[in-house]
């Protein structure tokens, strides 16, 4: 799938050629095998023809002048291609085509209308080369059959089949073959699909193992010929000998034979006989003779099995591992010797249905021809008739097969389903339908079962019936399944004796608990004692159930059909009891690939072997075993050796108190080594109603009373506090720290709380991040906390958990319930901590699988493209982890791993353009593959991370799309109990490791403390990074400087760390410097313009910019009045009158003073009042003063005049 944004035509400057230009002008191919795809450099080419013939399967598009697939014949041709109406002709195009010199693998594929997500691979088992695949959205067309094909040696390999769905489109399948060298004749391996819901492993592994090969040479002796009378004429006999090596006959459970014959025919293997037809009775080859001849010479089809079993019950080999001799004997009505052929192939394939290419009847018939025969796990049959009713499979072409067993599978929901079933089989020459076996009292204990019934056929029938299919109901003739099938599995591998457990409990007080007998190869169970009431025996498979209801010893005596043929007896002894610790229960739960056997299974404690299982008897896709067990330290030991077991996603979980408790979980590993896993079923805090109500207030909520038995006791303290908060005191007794590494606490409640473990807090559901306001409590879904024990302060014997309880708004009635287990495995896994709210990926669809503790569930992951999961912790307080394990279906190579996080509690600065403001925690350039997981180290985990976002990479190619299961947190123990005690933001964490906390302002990532001497060390800043600037600024955007004149933008303001700056763009005025360090710009510019500059601001991590302005001007003084426009130091001598006023003369000069201003820089004017009050003031002077002189005169003519009177009359009086 892709998408067009855009399309756009275009013009293209092409070469002139003479000649015809094409890909390729030398192909090599093998025939059948290589697809060719010969076509021209450019396009344009059209009208084109073949001016010599093509070799047979490719052809010619005259459009195009594409040649285009896959040659049948050998041979070398020499092809020349030109145009109609051109002289252009392509170069000599030599094909050289040879027979494959191994054998054509194919694969045919077919599609349904929901296809797109289906994808498959064929790839080497060993090597995991891949020979062919498909990816999804590539062409899934429902329209045709896609056909590839490789060259390939005998063999081991896998075919992987996968979708994002449970199962593919109903009518999606894909056919495996084997073609012979000339291509004559196509031989099925398997008809298959993917359907998880049956139990269908993603991974299916097979052999190609051609023995006998197309054409071989036989060792031929033949005899005279002699006359018959009836029908008249001659009879020529031949008989055909071949030996053949088997690489180890356990690797099969059938062999496939296509022969070329005409008239009667028998076949031996290793002198026992496995096929005749057209011939009759007469063992001897020189006096045999034929019933019939075919007209048609072609290829007859029929297969025979490794084994068979003897009267007395045991194996019989009709195939060894080595040498084997093959004997035919042929009769005919003349020399036909030339036209035998013989194709003889071993057949591998799980559990191989041989419903295909075959007719299928129904009586009486169903409304639109409707059978059960179905392969998609969604479809079901329902049957409405009389009891008297029949379903035939008759193969096409006088197809024989084999079966080791039929499979009736029930639907998966509730249903009417029958009770009893008979199979009958038939050949040509049978007169009669010949019963194989008949199976009544089916009980059918849970839905979507699928009931196994092995059968021992000697020899391949042409014919099978499923005959008076019924319920033991009266009167009822109505009932439903999903399907029905006859398949071929191998029994080499399988338990032949029939038993029990020798140790056999029912518990009356758990209704779910079944018995399994220890071979699946039993059928036709009959009880010869009566079974207690409420207990039940399946008569179809031997499994007994029930709930007795009181405690008691039982033996039963029945027998069985070993291979619904040898009737063995025996004898089982059945202890009923109710489980005196039933909050202590352990269930192993085991997800097989359907109908696989090949692994032992062992349940120990320090002392004994409680439980063995020796060989794998169930034939269910979820099997759940209970165990009722003391209260202590258990080991599980499962053995693998046959590397054909159980493939991926194959897996099993235990889990203790309930199914969902999961303690641990793995898949089932491919190794000669057993794996061994170590788990306790002591339940710390007993799941029990807590409380007795004596009043409606919560101050009258009392402890229950404990009994006498410590596994039965409720022990906690309940003390009321205010507002009806509640404080809940339980005692987790650690029975010895250096073995118990991780306590874990299960708690659903109507009440938010809160958590501490010997002081420290644990846990914070329900309630605001920052308040104690209960906003979310859900009584129904268990909150899970992992507490690893030597970090939160834990020690052997009692521990202190305090829970404070808060009630919602609702101010419901109080309901709690705890329970919990101890981890003692090395590597812990903590399952039920990640929130399904909120889960996001980039690269991985439905990322919510990788988190539901499912190991079956999975979806896609391709590792060349970035794969981001995030996801968020449930609890408030953070998970501390130091492992993420990562399930994965195959090796894909080295990967890179990063991952950040949310510390729950630190308040960091914000930083969301750097890591989305996550905190850097890991980062692994190459992490290796270890046993379809990848583990990731996180010491940093210890810091508590409210949310995580993990990323993987790689530069490898897959093989084909992997598959991603599961995301799991974890915690890897040692025997270190000395810690350092928490210190700031810091956690305890154990001597000689480094607690992880929070970088010190505008810094990111993860700073370290080592412990050391009981002590935390100083701050280590290795992991931790600078946090990329931001929010460069200056004070102004644009700045306005003149020149000559010293001008500063000042230092710029940013967000977190800047260690230099630079200009990335534009370039400053001539005289103005860009300070590095501090990112001022200064100077005095000496050219006037205007400057677009950015500056960028960096440190290690990153950079922020941004843009200014500066505008340089000419150094003026602008014109004002009675000054004019002149530069900077420009000195004007004017008249006072035409400038300040006044008489005289003035200076004026430009100056820069913060800015350009005109100064008056010497002055000799005099202001006309001045003059005036002057001129007044003279005037006035001039005027006293003359009036005075005048006065002065006139006194002193006044006195001359009275001097000259008064000497007159001086005179006259003389």
């Amino acid at each position: 799938m892709f998408t067009v944004n855009e399309m756009r035509l275009l013009v293209c400057a092409l070469p002139s050629f003479s000649e015809i230009p094409f890909n390729q002008h030398d192909v090599t191919v093998i025939t059948h095998v290589t697809h060719v795809l010969l076509y021209p450099l450019y396009g344009g080419y059209t009208g084109c023809i073949a001016n010599t013939t093509l070799p047979n399967g490719l052809s010619l598009d005259a459009n195009t002048c594409i040649i285009e697939g896959i040659v049948v014949m050998p041979g070398t041709w020499v092809l020349s291609i030109s145009m109609e109406d051109s002289t252009l002709v392509s170069k000599p195009i030599v094909i050289r085509s040879s027979f494959c010199d191994g054998t054509v693998l194919l694969v045919d594929r077919t599609y349904g209308s929901n296809s797109l997500t289906e994808t498959y691979a064929v790839m080497e088992k060993n090597t995991r080369t891949v020979l062919f695949s498909e990816a999804a959205y590539t062409d899934q067309d429902p329209t045709n059959v896609k056909r590839k094909a490789a060259c390939v040696r005998n063999g081991s390999y896998l075919l992987r089949m996968a979708d994002d769905k449970p199962f593919w489109d109903c009518e999606s399948s894909l056919q495996l073959s084997i073609l012979t060298a000339d291509g004559g004749i196509t031989m099925p391996i398997a008809d298959t699909r993917y359907d998880s819901n049956v139990g269908e492993a993603m991974e299916i592994p097979f052999q190609v193992a051609v023995f006998i090969s197309y054409g071989s040479k036989w060792d031929v002796k033949s005899y005279e010929p002699t006359e018959r009378e009836d029908p008249p004429g001659e009879v020529y006999r031949f008989v055909f000998e071949k030996t053949f090596l088997v690489d180890s006959f356990r690797l099969y459970h059938s062999m496939r034979v296509y022969v070329r014959y005409r008239c009667g025919i028998k076949i031996f293997v290793n002198r026992r006989e496995v096929y005749r037809h057209n011939t009759d009775g007469i063992l001897d080859p020189s006096k045999m003779s034929y019933t019939r001849c075919y007209h048609t010479l072609r290829y007859r089809i029929f297969s025979f099995p490794i084994v068979t079993l003897t009267k007395e019950g045991q194996y019989s080999n009709l195939i060894y591992s080595g040498a084997n001799t093959i004997t035919v004997y042929s009769a005919g009505d003349y020399d036909h010797s030339s036209e035998f052929d013989m194709v003889l192939f071993g057949n591998s394939f799980p559990n191989r249905s041989v419903v295909t290419d075959a007719l299928i009847s129904v009586e009486p018939q169903m409304p639109y021809k409707d059978h059960p025969f179905h392969t998609c796990s969604s479809s079901q049959f329902y049957y409405m008739g009389t009891p008297n009713n029949t379903f035939t499979v008759s193969f096409y072409q006088g197809r024989r097969e084999w079966i080791s067993a039929f499979v009736i599978t029930s639907t998966k929901e509730y249903s009417i389903r029958p009770t009893e079933i008979t199979l009958e089989v038939k050949n040509p020459e049978d007169s009669n339908w010949i019963q194989v076996t008949r199976v009544a009292n089916m009980i059918w204990w849970k839905n979507g079962l699928a009931k196994v019934i092995y059968v021992d056929l000697k020899k391949p029938y042409y014919q099978y019936r499923f005959r008076n299919i019924n319920t033991s109901i009266a009167n009822n003739t109505e009932w439903c399944i999903q399907s029905l099938d006859l398949i071929q599995s191998s029994l080499t591998s399988q338990y032949l004796c029939l038993d029990y457990p020798p140790l056999s409990f029912l518990f009356n007080d758990y209704p779910d608990t079944v018995l399994f007998p220890l071979s699946p190869l039993y059928s036709n169970f009959v009880l010869e004692t009566e079974l207690p009431p409420g207990m039940w025996i399946d008569g179809a498979t031997g499994v007994i159930g029930g709930r007795p209801p009181t405690p008691r010893f039982v033996y039963i005596y029945l027998t069985a059909s070993l291979l619904s043929s040898v009737v063995t007896p025996v004898g089982v002894t059945i202890s009923i009891m109710g489980c005196d610790y039933p909050h202590n229960y352990v269930f192993l739960n085991l997800y097989p690939p359907r109908f696989h056997s090949d692994i032992s299974i062992k349940l120990e404690d320090d002392s004994e072997l409680l439980w063995e299982l020796k060989s794998f008897p169930y034939t269910e896709d979820d099997v759940t075993l209970f165990f009722c067990l003391l209260p202590t330290e258990y080991r599980l030991t499962i053995d693998n050796s046959n590397e054909t077991a159980w493939n991926y996603p194959s897996s099993f979980s235990v889990a203790v108190t309930s199914q969902d408790n999961i303690v641990l979980q793995d898949y089932i590993r491919i190794s000669c080594l057993n794996t061994v896993y170590l788990f306790s079923n002591i339940n710390p805090i007993l799941d029990c109603n807590l409380f007795q109500l004596l009043s409606g207030t919560h101050k009258r909520w009392t402890p229950q009373a404990s009994t006498s038995s410590p596994m039965m006791a409720c022990s906690p303290i309940v003390i009321p506090y205010g507002n009806g908060t509640l404080y809940v005191h339980y005692v987790i007794t650690v029975p010895n720290i250096l073995l118990y590494h991780v306590v874990t606490i299960r708690i659903r409640s109507s009440y938010c709380y809160t958590l501490s473990f010997n002081g420290r807090k644990v846990g914070k559901f329900g309630l605001n991040a920052n308040s104690t306001l209960c906003v979310s409590a859900n009584r129904s879904v268990y909150n899970t906390v992992h507490i690893p024990l030597i970090e939160a302060g834990g020690f052997t014997g009692s521990n202190d958990l305090i829970l404070m309880l808060l009630p919602p708004r609702s101010n419901p009635a109080l309901m709690i319930k705890a329970n919990g287990y101890f981890t003692i495995n090395q590597q812990a896994e903590f399952h039920n901590v990640v929130s399904a709210i909120g889960t996001q990926s980039t690269g991985v669809l439905a990322p919510s699988v990788l988190f539901d503790g499912n190991l079956l569930t999975s979806t896609y992951i391709n590792p060349l493209t970035l794969n981001v999961l995030e996801f968020s912790i449930n609890n408030k307080e953070g998970q501390p982890f130091t492992t993420i394990s990562v399930y994965v279906s195959q090796d894909l190579g080295h990967i890179r791993v990063s991952l950040l996080g949310n510390p729950s509690k630190d308040t960091l600065q914000y930083h969301p353009h750097f890591n989305d403001g996550m905190e850097a925690i890991i980062f692994y350039p190459s992490l290796c593959y270890s046993q379809y997981r990848y583990i990731i180290p996180v010491t940093q985990g210890l810091w508590r991370m409210q949310s995580l976002r993990l990323s993987i990479y790689s530069f490898q190619t897959p093989a084909v799309l992997a598959h991603i299961s599961e995301v799991t947190l974890g915690y890897e123990a040692d025997s270190r109990t000395l810690i350092c005690p928490a210190l700031g933001g810091f956690p305890a964490v154990k001597e000689g490791s480094f607690s992880p906390g929070p970088c010190p302002a505008n810094y990111s990532g993860t700073a370290t403390r080592l412990c050391s001497g009981g002590l935390l060390s100083d701050i280590k800043l290795t992991g931790c990074q600078m946090i990329p600037p931001l929010n460069l600024r200056y004070a102004v955007d644009a700045f306005v400087f003149s020149e000559h004149i010293f001008n500063s933008t000042g230092v710029p303001q940013f967000d977190f760390i800047v260690q230099s700056y630079e200009i990335i763009s534009g370039t400053l005025p001539q005289g103005l410097k860009l300070d590095a360090e501090t990112g001022e710009i200064s100077g005095e510019p000496s050219a006037c313009g205007k400057y677009q500059v950015t500056i960028r601001g960096k440190n290690q991590q990153g950079s922020t910019d941004t843009s200014i302005s500066i505008h340089v001007c000419l150094s003026m003084c602008e014109a004002s009045g009675f000054d004019s426009s002149r530069e900077i130091g420009t000195e004007v001598w004017m008249l006072c009158s035409s400038s300040v006023g006044g008489i005289g003369f003035v200076q004026r000069r430009c100056i820069y003073s913060d800015r350009f201003v005109w100064i008056t820089s010497a002055s000799y004017c005099v202001q006309r009042s001045f003059v005036i009050v002057t001129c007044g003031v003279v005037v006035c002077v001039l005027f006293i003063a003359v009036g005075t002189r005048y006065a002065h005169r006139r006194r002193v003519q006044n006195v001359v005049k009275l001097s000259k009177v008064l000497l007159k009359r001086t005179a006259g009086m003389v």
